[in-house]
């Protein structure tokens, strides 16, 4: 029925072999009479683009979109233009020191694109500054100020500009 789980389907990776994943997903909505995907993690990249390969409507961003809000230097560009408060970032490339100077210890050291805390590291003392090497596979980087606090968010689901759908979210564990 509408609302409830109809199946439990296991798929290939979606980002070891993009368009077998669609097509598998596409075979199960098939299969069992969906009337849309939602994607609910980093799929929805792949499937925003092979959404032709579907058959049904995909609940997901378009390719450029999702990109633009995953690179975080531009997601905190578009915060500060909706007047939503972040910590200032800055984008490096090898040394930390010049961050550092700016924006003080602690430093959070974070892959530029990526989600999660994958990759987040503290920096919080001098010792760990000289420490610490930025791999060029994990690049481009970001440190900001580090922030005490609780993780909060608030999520939602737009189809035509139009609030749909909204969920909350608390971190209960903080890297």
């Amino acid at each position: 029925g509408i609302g409830s789980v109809v199946a439990e389907v296991r798929l290939p990776a979606p980002f070891a072999r993009p368009e077998r994943y669609a097509d598998a997903v596409a075979a199960a909505a098939s299969q069992h009479g969906a009337a849309l995907v939602l994607p609910a993690h980093e799929d929805a990249f792949v499937l925003a683009l092979h959404r032709d390969r579907i058959g049904v409507p995909v609940l997901a961003a378009p390719l450029d979109a999702l990109m633009r809000v995953h690179d975080k230097l531009h997601l905190d560009d578009l915060c500060r233009a909706a007047s939503v408060s972040t910590p200032p970032a800055r984008e490096v490339t090898s040394g930390l020191r010049a961050a550092a100077e700016e924006f003080g210890l602690p430093l959070v050291v974070k892959p530029r694109f990526g989600s999660g805390a994958s990759g987040v590291r503290l920096i919080d003392d001098r010792n760990a500054l000289d420490r610490t090497q930025l791999a060029e596979s994990g690049g481009p980087w970001l440190a900001q100020p580090f922030v005490p606090g609780r993780g909060v968010s608030v999520g939602g689901l737009l189809i035509g500009g139009r609030v749909v759908a909204l969920a909350g979210h608390l971190r209960l564990r903080e890297l």
